[in-house]
């Protein structure tokens, strides 16, 4: 089966996040089935959907339709090269902080 590209970014943001289908879910307040349709392929996600996941992860909704444009906001991207940076001990320790401040609210 020929993935599409929603399904694709999507797949390709779980795994940049390290997030589970059930993590996506829970921070886009969309249904594990629904999730779990995009990620395989069945459904493409709608409108709203679009809006929920690429607000929860901070992502251009464009790019996460398919198009060919840069995925994050401008202060997104630079962590993120700043990241790219680091060794694989720092990365660990740095995803390890800022997943206990975004747990913190």
């Amino acid at each position: 089966m020929k993935k599409t590209n929603s399904q694709s970014r999507i797949l390709e943001l779980l795994k940049i996040t390290d997030d589970k289908q059930s993590d996506m879910a829970r921070k886009t307040k969309l249904s594990k089935t629904s999730i779990s349709r995009y990620v395989n392929g069945i459904q493409e996600p709608n409108q709203d959907a679009i809006n929920r996941i690429s607000k929860a992860y901070r992502v251009n909704p464009a790019w996460l339709m398919g198009y060919d444009v840069d995925f994050a906001e401008t202060k997104d991207k630079e962590i993120l090269k700043m990241l790219s940076m680091l060794n694989e001990t720092d990365k660990d320790f740095v995803i390890k902080t800022i997943k206990h401040l975004a747990e913190r609210g």
